[in-house]
């Protein structure tokens, strides 16, 4: 949006060695590179959608650099936050200047619960939400449930033994799910977060003629969800995306009390009477779910369609530009 909209001002992308082939090369600084660590000091405004992520390491250490006092810090978020993460993103706990809000209940708690002055959490929409406007839905549904906290740095032999694995293992390799995919004419991708991607190799014989496993590094994520007809996902912040779409959502959620315990921690948005869909905890429900969606030919339903409305202040495609104008 700067480098077309805002030539005059000096806009650059930081991105990893090995993706350069997805962008174009115009003004883009490799991670870690000595340019990157120059401009990065230099900078007027820092804008990221994951606060640190693209801060320059030390050569020895890998420590962050440290920003200068000039830069204005600009959290852009890469997903609405619905939960109480304070300790991460609040303003006591980093150095954000600028905590962007997509919809006004996350600007309200933006400002009361992690600690943000009015002018520093502005209700804008978030700039990726200015690409779901042309959506292309194919006969296709995409899985794409969340990660867990609690399954970081777990063994083979101890993940093939979680909740999370036999729950996806059990719906993935049902004859029910083959046959209704075959009778729908329609696609499945499975597309796990990608903190998920370590144990990605375990749902490869999953995969057939009408199921994809897909590697979120590797793909565009936006373009799955546009050509989606339906999101089934437990609770992760992609539903906001596809909501935003007004698109059907299924909540398939076997562990929820143990996730909020071990990963979301508690905060405004309840999935029963805030959520863009219904709920199944169970193998059994989420099948008969998936059968109703069908016979409404993937649509959603005009109760959720009304909460959708009541969630987002902006649908458009101007996000940008109150983007750019807040800072």
């Amino acid at each position: 949006y700067l480098q077309k909209n805002h030539p005059e001002i000096d806009s650059y992308y930081v991105i990893n060695r090995d993706c350069l082939d997805l962008v174009d090369s115009k003004n883009v600084l490799v991670f870690n590179s000595l340019k990157h660590k120059l401009y990065f000091s230099a900078a007027k405004v820092y804008a990221n959608s994951h606060y640190d992520a693209a801060y320059p390491r030390t050569c020895l250490t890998q420590k962050r650099y440290r920003m200068a006092s000039k830069t204005q810090n600009v959290f852009l978020q890469h997903g609405i936050t619905y939960s109480n993460v304070s300790q991460y993103y609040g303003k006591a706990a980093s150095d954000i200047n600028m905590f962007i809000c997509a919809v006004p209940v996350e600007k309200i708690v933006a400002v009361r619960d992690f600690g943000y002055q009015d002018e520093e959490a502005p209700l804008t929409g978030f700039a990726r939400f200015d690409g779901l406007n042309d959506m292309n839905a194919q006969p296709q549904i995409l899985l794409m449930p969340t990660w867990r906290r609690s399954l970081q740095g777990c063994s083979e032999e101890d993940f093939l033994q979680t909740d999370y694995y036999k729950y996806l293992y059990q719906f993935l390799t049902s004859n029910w799910l083959h046959e209704f995919l075959l009778q729908q004419n329609i696609r499945l991708k499975f597309a796990p977060h990608y903190e998920m991607t370590p144990y990605l190799y375990l749902f490869e014989d999953f995969k057939d003629s009408r199921i994809d496993i897909v590697n979120t590094a590797q793909v565009s994520v936006q373009t799955m969800l546009k050509e989606s007809a339906l999101l089934i996902t437990d609770v992760s912040s992609v539903q906001f995306d596809f909501a935003y779409m007004q698109k059907p959502i299924i909540y398939y959620q076997w562990d929820y009390d143990e996730i909020t315990k071990t990963h979301l921690g508690k905060g405004y948005f309840n999935f029963e009477n805030d959520g863009f869909g219904p709920i199944c905890k169970t193998l059994e429900a989420l099948k008969d779910t998936l059968k109703s969606m069908s016979d409404t030919n993937w649509q959603m339903s005009a109760d959720y369609a009304q909460r959708v409305d009541a969630f987002f202040k902006y649908r458009d495609t101007k996000n940008c530009e109150r983007i750019y104008n807040a800072i």
